[in-house]
């Protein structure tokens, strides 16, 4: 695949579901997720009752990530939020084959000091490799909560799940696309 193919809600919901410790016995709880995403306004909503929808490599990226967001303990909307604001970036990550050595997404966050304040200022995130990590991050006293996702290993395992051949995948997304951009002092939640 190049990245012009297109999944069906099946296809991403197998892929999510491989994602996340391939147990079909957890596709309930994935599927009040996806849809606790969707009435919020995070990910796409279908055309409605019988009719179908296809997803772009684009929007399984952005899927998979606000799923692994909400995995690490970060609440719907504050994942929302985030990925509202740093999607575009973050996908990028995932255009051409997957290098070496592995790339993580760091995201020093206070989650106690953001859900009380309900801004989203009390968080930095980045893209980094290990060595960085170790240089930047673990040796920086003033990281004390860090939430680490191997974004490498997403990209391989989301591949695997829906056949992406990510070294000819090229990204042709438009983030304006599906999501407006957040506003200055945009409410966690």
């Amino acid at each position: 695949m190049s990245g012009n193919e297109t999944f069906s809600y099946g296809q991403l919901e197998r892929a999510l579901v491989a994602l996340h410790g391939g147990n079909i016995a957890t596709l309930p709880t994935l599927r009040a997720r996806a849809k606790h995403f969707q009435r919020i306004g995070a990910v796409p909503t279908g055309p409605g009752r019988g009719k179908r929808i296809s997803y772009s490599v684009e929007d399984v990226i952005y899927w998979a990530l606000i799923f692994e967001l909400a995995e690490t303990g970060f609440p719907p909307n504050t994942a929302s939020q985030m990925m509202k604001r740093h999607g575009w970036s973050l996908t990028s990550f995932f255009s051409g084959p997957v290098g070496q050595p592995d790339r993580f997404l760091c995201i020093r966050a206070d989650l106690l000091s953001l859900h009380l304040s309900r801004v989203l200022t009390h968080y930095n995130i980045g893209v980094m490799t290990a060595e960085q990590l170790r240089r930047k991050v673990l040796s920086n006293p003033d990281y004390a909560r860090v939430v680490l996702i191997n974004l490498s290993t997403l990209k391989r395992r989301l591949g695997e799940a829906l056949g992406i051949q990510w070294k000819t995948y090229k990204r042709e997304w438009d983030p304006s696309r599906m999501f407006a951009q957040p506003q200055e002092g945009d409410r966690a939640g």
